[in-house]
């Protein structure tokens, strides 16, 4: 085939390209009968962009209270899957405050490397969360 396209494929230079903002904060987590997860729930870490982990979690808690609904027969399941999901957020939602809370903490001069020098001497290092880093960077800002 001739033209733009080699073995149905477009060429880059006919692909459009685009880009969308991540969200900054979490948004609301239900629309009437539909539990939102992951970057549509606006639960993409504020710092990284990371939302792969988020995504994933914030997926097992919606199945998680999709199946806990099914144990009700009343007529408030749907409020039992919104309440269940809400409650099964809380962590990761409290994770992107403190996280959100400390971006601009984070982005000061010099204090990358002093939390990298905090942190480099912790085993457990895979276990810290932002609420963690932020209570350590704190600590080194109020350090004379």
């Amino acid at each position: 085939m001739a033209g733009p396209w080699k073995c149905g494929w477009p060429t880059t230079a006919n692909c459009a390209r685009a880009g969308w903002p991540l969200p900054d904060r979490p948004s609301r987590l239900c629309r009437g009968r539909i539990l939102l997860a992951g970057d549509a729930a606006g639960l993409c870490e504020p710092i990284s962009g990371e939302g792969i982990y988020f995504a994933l979690r914030s997926g097992e808690r919606a199945a998680s209270a999709l199946l806990a609904a099914r144990l009700v027969t009343s007529h408030r399941a749907e409020e039992h899957v919104r309440s269940g999901y809400q409650a099964g957020t809380r962590h990761l939602r409290r994770q992107l405050l403190a996280s959100r809370l400390f971006r601009p903490l984070f982005h000061r001069p010099g204090m990358q490397e002093r939390l990298l020098r905090t942190f480099a001497n912790l085993p457990e290092l895979n276990q810290v969360e932002w609420p963690d880093i932020l209570r350590h960077a704190v600590r080194e800002l109020l350090r004379p």
